[in-house]
């Protein structure tokens, strides 16, 4: 989570979810902590992957910028 772009986040999650939570089961989730150079846009872009809701506030979303 602490490397990579928003983009890389939300493809690795697609994959984990293709490759093994097919079948149900699977959690997802970045560890029992973040690390603290971890960007909230990773973090953001997690979320959305998982449940394809956007989470991230209006002040960190691209259009706002």
């Amino acid at each position: 989570m602490p490397f990579g772009r928003p983009d890389d986040v939300r493809r690795e999650v697609a994959e984990r979810i293709r490759t093994v939570g097919s079948d149900g089961g699977l959690i997802l989730a970045p560890t029992h902590h973040l690390q603290l150079d971890t960007p909230l846009e990773n973090f953001w872009a997690l979320l959305e992957a998982v449940t394809g809701k956007s989470w991230a506030p209006d002040v960190l979303r691209p259009s706002a910028i």
